[in-house]
């Protein structure tokens, strides 16, 4: 009887422990909201103003959650057909995820083949492209956990970005031409 006790004593306090663990755990977990922490998330002020420091005029919108997207109105490429960026996990602070996007009309030229070399390791490229169901050619890049402190940095990621969208839109040409 009385090893049963000791048995049951030393399972309630292992359980007691461990479950006072995951309570703690779980309240961390609890305070911490995306888009709470000032050097993870970045505002959409300082994106107009990173866009605006390239030489990028854009129009700002909000997507069915409320988070903030963007859309470039300056003529990048002349076969473009939309440039945005796209913020995720918003919180009161900031966004922790942007993503640049681009698409492209239909172009018989960009083969398969170009799409997989573009999405190559050794291809160098921060993007990466896709062919949709009607025959469009994407181009994105996502970029995490920036703050409102690299505002620099952001503006030469969509400069870059931009470069991208250049050198896809003269791949399309080319190959449209052959």
């Amino acid at each position: 009887m009385i090893k049963s006790k000791l048995l049951f004593s030393v399972i309630f306090n292992v359980l007691l422990v461990a479950s006072s663990a995951v309570i703690a755990q779980s309240e961390v977990l609890e305070e911490w909201v995306v888009g709470e922490d000032s050097e993870m998330a970045v505002s959409s002020s300082t994106v107009l103003d990173a866009f605006s420091d390239i030489g990028l005029d854009v129009s700002q919108y909000r997507d069915s959650g409320g988070d903030p997207h963007f859309v470039v109105t300056t003529t990048v490429a002349d076969h473009t057909s939309t440039i945005a960026l796209f913020m995720d996990d918003c919180g009161v602070i900031g966004c922790e995820d942007l993503t640049f996007y681009a698409y492209f009309p239909p172009s018989p030229g960009i083969t398969d083949a170009i799409l997989n070399e573009w999405n190559h390791i050794n291809a160098k490229l921060r993007s990466k492209a896709a062919r949709s169901s009607n025959g469009e050619i994407t181009i994105s890049m996502t970029v995490s956990f920036l703050s409102d402190n690299d505002k620099d940095k952001l503006a030469m990621l969509a400069g870059l970005f931009v470069a991208e969208v250049n050198v896809m839109a003269g791949t399309s040409l080319l190959n449209s031409e052959n």
